[in-house]
């Protein structure tokens, strides 16, 4: 008789997580350093500084989490550049979109743009990216099989 039972889900892992979320933090640094040096440097405004800023913290991403993350360097890197551009392409619009309606909707100074993109980064980061990277750089399922 066929097995009619869902397949199970995988386990989150605390590990992928938590390595994920230091990458997170260097991303999101590198992110905030872009905005603090565009709009205190450069004296450009909050939403000039917010497209060059997400693209270095996507790429940021990008290299942690296939690398250190999820160690996934043995997947297939067209896969998950293609699969990880996807994603980003919708974190990218969903963190350009709040920022923008933070970034309009108040007077931010230096530490107000820094503090508002530092929030609605981790939000997007939190609810959207992580939850989608796991598929992204899930190992391979000749992989999973040959290991357990």
């Amino acid at each position: 008789m066929p097995d009619l039972a869902p397949p199970a889900r995988r386990p989150p892992d605390l590990g992928a997580f938590t390595r994920s979320a230091l990458v997170g933090a260097t991303a999101s640094l590198s992110d905030l350093a872009v905005v603090a040096f565009a709009v205190g440097a450069l004296h450009l405004s909050p939403r000039a500084a917010n497209l060059p800023a997400l693209l270095l913290g996507a790429a940021v991403q990008f290299v942690g989490n296939r690398l250190f993350a999820f160690r996934a360097s043995a997947g297939a890197l067209r896969r998950q550049l293609a699969l990880f551009a996807l994603a980003e392409a919708g974190a990218l619009a969903l963190n350009g979109a709040l920022y923008h309606l933070v970034a309009t909707a108040l007077p931010l100074s230096v530490v107000g743009a820094v503090l508002a993109r530092a929030a609605t980064t981790n939000a997007v980061y939190v609810l959207y990216s992580y939850p989608l990277w796991r598929r992204v750089f899930r190992p391979a399922e000749s992989a999973v099989r040959a290991a357990g």
